[in-house]
């Protein structure tokens, strides 16, 4: 790694469909300011505010494989968003509608478990400020809407949760079929280099089998002629014993 990298790269819950949360993210904050804009008028106060937004989420676009292996720029780029947004909703409430593309921020850059906190206290600030703002109005009223907000950040919590375990089980499929591939590979390497060693002893043995079948079959013939050259030489020596005697 370069310098300033950290060893421990960060891995958060969507790592494994980021183009898909990516443009999740960008849309729904794309919606959101949208309508807020529209909602809050098109001062110069809200334009500058908006194109602070915009500016945010196009670092974090475009530049998010380089903030996520730098733990630093995480504990940085998460929170100034978050600060971004308050900023907004402080000079218009219709900007608190950036707040769920803020959570699913949240698990593109942030690990499960830090996502998951984050969750818990957007769901606790927001029902911390309903009820701060809220006008003398009947506690069912106020109940309701409080169950709303808990259950609304519940039910995406579940989702996340099982989007996790579904990341996690691929996660651990896929780390399976590598090993299963890596070790088919290393068979049939094996397999192979059995078979080559066993072709040579194959060849080793013919050729050595070749070898001693033909060194016999020269010592026969050798082993024959030399009988045969005892035989002439045995045949011319009778003959000269017989020229002798005659003569």
């Amino acid at each position: 790694m370069t310098s300033g990298v950290d060893h421990d790269a960060i891995e958060p819950l969507f790592a494994r469909e980021t183009p898909l949360w990516l443009s999740v993210w960008a849309g729904t904050q794309a919606a959101a300011l949208v309508v807020a804009t529209l909602t809050a008028g098109l001062s110069v106060r809200v334009m500058v505010l908006v194109a602070v937004v915009i500016g945010y989420h196009v670092a974090g676009l475009l530049g998010r494989d380089w903030i996520l292996h730098r733990t630093w720029a995480v504990l940085l780029y998460v929170p100034l968003g978050w600060a971004v947004i308050g900023g907004a909703i402080s000079v218009h409430s219709a900007f608190s509608l950036l707040v769920f593309g803020a959570v699913i921020e949240a698990f593109v850059f942030l690990p499960f478990a830090w996502a998951t906190a984050v969750l818990a206290l957007v769901i606790v600030a927001c029902c911390t400020l309903l009820i701060a703002q809220s006008r003398p109005v009947a506690a069912a009223a106020l109940l309701i809407q409080l169950g709303a907000i808990v259950a609304t950040g519940t039910t995406v919590g579940v989702v996340l949760l099982y989007i996790n375990r579904a990341n996690r089980d691929a996660a651990v499929r896929t780390d399976l079929l590598r090993r299963l591939d890596a070790a088919r590979i290393e068979l049939a390497d094996r397999a192979h280099q059995a078979g080559a060693l066993e072709e040579r002893q194959r060849l080793s043995r013919d050729l050595h089998d070749t070898l001693a079948q033909t060194l016999a079959s020269v010592i026969r013939h050798l082993e024959a002629v030399q009988l045969g050259l005892d035989s002439l030489a045995a045949t011319g020596a009778a003959g000269d014993s017989g020229s002798a005697l005659n003569g």
